[in-house]
């Protein structure tokens, strides 16, 4: 699972597809910025996948 944090402070979460989206939209829709699938990579930190429940999925 791989995390970024922008400068103004907004995180986001996921797997490598999902962060690069994220930011890339983030990017253009609030920074009116292009960031590439690489410069993203290289700025995104490897964090631990939360822990599954131990009581199961919801009902």
């Amino acid at each position: 699972m791989k995390e970024v944090t922008c400068l103004c402070g907004w995180q986001c979460r996921g797997t490598e597809d999902e962060v690069v989206e994220q930011v890339q939209a983030h990017g253009r829709e609030v920074h009116g910025i292009e960031s590439s699938r690489e410069e993203i990579v290289a700025i995104a930190v490897e964090v631990a996948a939360p822990a599954a429940s131990v009581d199961g999925p919801p009902a």
